[in-house]
């Protein structure tokens, strides 16, 4: 079962980690969130999505790198991302996001709705982690 959606706003000047994936890529740039220590963290689509769920991969040593759980054993997803996200600057927000800041460094993934494999960006893709305080 697919967990919804909650939006919000980011507003202010807040210390942000920058990822991107390139156009014709499924995986962003490995993004060092130890800087931040643990905290939540709402993620800033700011160019766009192609309809995609995103995921997160998480290392806290940078050699294993593991998919982002919930505690009922469901993969941490923002789902079917591009109905939602027609327009850039986006912000997503979940509870579950409050385990990258424990991490060492995560890599934000684009995965298919239905088979949950990667799937390609039709564009380069800005995305910004914004550690909440």
């Amino acid at each position: 079962m697919r967990e919804s959606m909650r939006q919000i706003i980011v507003q202010g000047n807040m210390d942000k980690a920058a990822a991107a994936i390139a156009n014709g890529e499924s995986q962003s740039n490995i993004v060092d969130v130890t800087p931040y220590g643990a905290r939540n963290f709402v993620v800033v689509l700011t160019n766009g999505w192609t309809d995609a769920d995103l995921g997160f991969l998480v290392s806290y040593d940078n050699v294993i790198w593991s998919p982002l759980y919930k505690a009922d054993g469901t993969r941490a997803l923002f789902t079917t991302i591009g109905t939602i996200v027609a327009v850039a600057s986006r912000a997503l927000f979940m509870a579950e996001t409050y385990a990258l800041g424990n991490a060492m460094s995560i890599v934000i993934e684009s995965l298919d709705t239905t088979t949950g494999a990667l799937l390609v960006q039709g564009a380069d893709r800005a995305i910004q982690l914004a550690p909440l305080y």
